[in-house]
């Protein structure tokens, strides 16, 4: 039984019209900031994920609703730590994951390790559609760090000790732990550390190649810029 649930909840999550919170929460952010999806909608077919991929990077401009702000953050939460729960990236990602990341998608317990995988490749996929996908992760775990359930994880004891007093969101917590990143006098864990440097090289390289990600990163790129460059000279 619990198997079957599980398994419902991965074929109905991707058309937002069979989720009746989310229809509720964001019945005024659907029309206006994705109506160039429901234009091409038929009511007998799925939308595969498209108006919630479009509420997501909604989200990740913060332009929604609070409560529609709050539904999407649950759904980014959910198809962080598995990526069968994102439609989008799993059409468009496909080969990348196959290739790229065929351990991590085996997996029987998926806890974000096929979305890292796929960020820390960035450099090596070919394919625009999948770059797309993934740099739409980066830009969505930079504006809330609970989205980026590895880095998170690495994070959360230098969450508590440094970051306690800022409010998640908007970037916020990430803003910090770069801070902290650069401050000499501050000592991170390991692993988050090497997370946050992993972070730093990918944004890195998308400024370069798609200028536009670079809005979405400035506050978090300007702090580190020394290291970009260092990180790229040998590109």
């Amino acid at each position: 039984p619990r198997t079957d649930i599980n398994v419902t909840v991965l074929y109905v999550c991707p058309d937002y019209r069979l989720n009746p919170v989310l229809r509720k929460a964001c019945k005024a952010d659907i029309p206006k900031f994705c109506h160039s999806v429901l234009s091409k909608a038929t009511v007998d077919r799925e939308l595969e994920g498209q108006v919630i991929s479009c509420l997501k990077l909604k989200y990740a401009d913060q332009r929604l609703s609070p409560d529609c702000e709050d539904q999407i953050r649950i759904i980014l939460q959910e198809s962080a730590l598995d990526y069968r729960l994102d439609p989008q990236l799993q059409i468009h990602c496909i080969h990348e994951i196959s290739s790229l990341c065929p351990e991590e998608a085996a997996a029987q317990e998926q806890t974000g390790q096929v979305e890292e995988c796929l960020k820390i490749n960035l450099l090596k996929i070919k394919q625009e559609a999948c770059k797309k996908e993934v740099l739409n992760l980066l830009k969505e775990s930079k504006a809330d760090i609970f989205v980026d359930p590895v880095l998170h994880t690495a994070c959360a004891l230098d969450i508590k000790h440094h970051c306690a007093a800022i409010p998640p969101g908007k970037g916020r917590q990430m803003s910090c732990l770069m801070e902290a990143l650069q401050d000499k006098r501050v000592r991170l864990q390991p692993e988050c550390k090497k997370r946050l440097q992993d972070r730093i090289e990918v944004w890195s390289y998308a400024a370069k190649v798609h200028p536009h990600i670079v809005n979405a990163v400035r506050d978090i790129l300007v702090p580190v810029e020394n290291q970009l460059c260092t990180f790229y000279t040998k590109q």
